[in-house]
């Protein structure tokens, strides 16, 4: 630990260097940005960080992969903008938000002057029942806020109609799962909870069953098992691992964890 934190304040002391000899200097092109950074990169005092290069063109070609490697976004630098400490409009930060539909589960009640409701309960279809997926509040018009509760209070139920962990709030309301609404979210948090969802609009053409858990398509195949291993084979590694020799006790070393690798952005 104290390696890894060593070699943190060297990167740091490293970059600050750099970017004040680049602040002294004027530069103003993110070519000559790219060949400082290059140099530090190739120093090989970077220790567990990685240098994260750039892309000068191709923009939306960049974005396009970052959502389909399910990035959170991307962040770009105006080119003929110098670099400099604090907030500046020549940055930007532009986030991947994906929308996929879900099936309603049920509602919160309104508080304060909010009518309808306060929020809707999400959930998705894994081919075995409906799984919590989180709640969506924001999105919606008045309009929308009362017609949907009109629908909703016509499925009511005592208990929710899905697996997984209940939400802790005292006024839930379970209803059927009938209506399928769309939404917009930036991805999904470690509890399996979509992360800032906005309502985008009801899906009167789904059926709740067909929302399966966007992504699911994407895991990659099961490894297929390993052929098996002929018993002549496996008699002889087993009389040869039994007694291990005095010499392979001697080389024996413990092996030691290699420090996690952190991508290092300029």
């Amino acid at each position: 630990m104290a390696r890894v934190r060593g070699v943190g304040q060297q990167v740091r002391a490293a970059v600050a260097q750099r970017l004040a000899r680049l602040e002294a200097m004027g530069a103003r092109h993110l070519w000559v940005v790219y060949h400082n950074y290059s140099a530090l990169a190739q120093a090989k005092v970077v220790g567990p960080l990685r240098y994260a290069d750039h892309v000068e063109t191709r923009g939306e070609d960049l974005f396009r992969e970052a959502r389909a490697r399910g990035l959170e976004g991307v962040v770009a630098k105006r080119a003929d903008a110098p670099y400099r400490a604090g907030r500046s409009p020549a940055w930007l930060k532009l986030r991947v938000q994906r929308s996929d539909d879900f099936a309603v589960v049920g509602f919160t009640e309104p508080s304060g002057s909010r009518a309808g409701f306060g929020a809707l309960h999400l959930a998705f279809h894994d081919g075995k029942g409906f799984v919590y997926a989180g709640s969506v509040g924001s999105g919606f018009s008045g309009e929308q806020l009362a017609a949907l509760r009109g629908r909703l209070e016509r499925g009511r139920r005592p208990s929710p109609p899905f697996r997984g962990a209940v939400p802790p709030g005292r006024d839930d309301v379970w209803v059927d799962p009938q209506l399928v609404v769309e939404v917009r979210y930036l991805e999904w948090t470690e509890e399996g909870l979509l992360r800032q969802p906005v309502f985008e609009r009801l899906r009167e053409d789904k059926r709740p069953e067909d929302c399966s858990r966007p992504g699911a398509g994407d895991e990659p195949p099961p490894v297929a098992p390993a052929p098996p291993v002929p018993e002549d084979r496996a008699r002889r590694a087993r009389s040869s691992t039994s007694r291990p020799s005095p010499s392979a006790s001697r080389r024996r070393r413990p092996i030691r964890p290699r420090a996690a690798s952190t991508t290092a952005t300029p």
